[in-house]
Protein backbone atom coordinates (compact mmCIF):
# COMPACT_ATOMS: atom_id res chain seq x y z
CA UNK A 1 0.00 0.00 0.00
CA UNK A 2 0.70 3.37 -0.58
CA UNK A 3 2.07 5.95 1.96
CA UNK A 4 1.51 9.94 1.90
CA UNK A 5 2.23 12.77 4.00
CA UNK A 6 -0.06 16.04 3.88
CA UNK A 7 1.63 19.53 3.99
CA UNK A 8 -0.20 22.58 4.54
CA UNK A 9 0.57 26.03 4.39
CA UNK A 10 4.43 24.37 4.24
CA UNK A 11 3.92 22.27 7.59
CA UNK A 12 3.59 18.90 7.57
CA UNK A 13 0.61 17.48 9.44
CA UNK A 14 1.58 15.19 12.36
CA UNK A 15 -1.59 14.05 13.82
CA UNK A 16 -4.12 14.40 16.40
CA UNK A 17 -3.80 15.77 20.02
CA UNK A 18 -6.79 13.40 21.14
CA UNK A 19 -7.24 15.92 24.69
CA UNK A 20 -10.15 18.26 23.88
CA UNK A 21 -10.10 21.38 23.43
CA UNK A 22 -13.68 22.57 23.42
CA UNK A 23 -16.68 21.64 23.37
CA UNK A 24 -18.91 22.15 20.77
CA UNK A 25 -23.25 22.04 21.14
CA UNK A 26 -25.13 20.43 18.32
CA UNK A 27 -28.11 22.91 19.29
CA UNK A 28 -30.14 19.95 18.24
CA UNK A 29 -32.92 19.67 20.99
CA UNK A 30 -34.96 16.52 19.42
CA UNK A 31 -32.21 15.50 17.25
CA UNK A 32 -30.20 12.51 16.52
CA UNK A 33 -27.22 14.33 17.73
CA UNK A 34 -28.04 15.69 21.49
CA UNK A 35 -24.97 15.75 23.27
CA UNK A 36 -21.98 17.88 22.85
CA UNK A 37 -18.76 16.81 20.77
CA UNK A 38 -15.50 16.90 21.81
CA UNK A 39 -12.82 18.90 19.53
CA UNK A 40 -9.31 17.62 19.14
CA UNK A 41 -6.48 20.15 18.10
CA UNK A 42 -4.29 18.92 14.49
CA UNK A 43 -0.86 18.83 14.76
CA UNK A 44 1.63 20.81 11.90
CA UNK A 45 5.22 20.81 12.01
CA UNK A 46 7.90 22.10 9.79
CA UNK A 47 9.72 19.29 10.21
CA UNK A 48 9.27 16.57 7.77
CA UNK A 49 10.54 14.07 10.10
CA UNK A 50 7.51 14.47 12.20
CA UNK A 51 5.00 14.13 9.64
CA UNK A 52 2.28 11.23 9.92
CA UNK A 53 2.83 8.81 7.01
CA UNK A 54 -0.83 7.71 6.47
CA UNK A 55 -1.43 4.42 4.73
CA UNK A 56 -3.82 3.85 1.94
CA UNK A 57 -6.17 5.80 -0.15
CA UNK A 58 -9.32 5.33 2.73
CA UNK A 59 -7.43 6.45 5.74
CA UNK A 60 -5.62 9.71 3.30
CA UNK A 61 -9.45 10.26 2.98
CA UNK A 62 -10.29 10.06 6.28
CA UNK A 63 -7.45 12.77 7.35
CA UNK A 64 -8.34 14.32 4.56
CA UNK A 65 -12.12 14.86 5.33
CA UNK A 66 -10.99 16.14 9.03
CA UNK A 67 -8.27 18.14 8.08
CA UNK A 68 -10.87 20.19 6.26
CA UNK A 69 -13.47 19.79 8.80
CA UNK A 70 -10.87 21.57 11.43
CA UNK A 71 -9.58 24.38 8.65
CA UNK A 72 -13.10 25.37 8.29
CA UNK A 73 -14.27 26.11 11.81
CA UNK A 74 -10.61 27.86 12.29
CA UNK A 75 -10.82 31.31 12.01
CA UNK A 76 -7.34 31.92 11.83
CA UNK A 77 -6.64 30.29 8.36
CA UNK A 78 -5.91 33.12 5.31
CA UNK A 79 -4.90 31.10 2.96
CA UNK A 80 -4.95 27.09 2.22
CA UNK A 81 -2.79 25.25 -0.05
CA UNK A 82 -2.76 21.19 0.35
CA UNK A 83 0.09 19.20 -1.13
CA UNK A 84 -0.34 15.46 -0.77
CA UNK A 85 2.95 13.45 -1.03
CA UNK A 86 3.92 10.29 -1.82
CA UNK A 87 6.42 8.51 0.52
Amino acid sequence: MKKYVIKIDGKYFSGIDESVISESSSGLQNGFHTFNHGVSSLKFSYNPGEAHPITGKLNLNSYIKRILDYLSNNDTVKKMEILIEDV
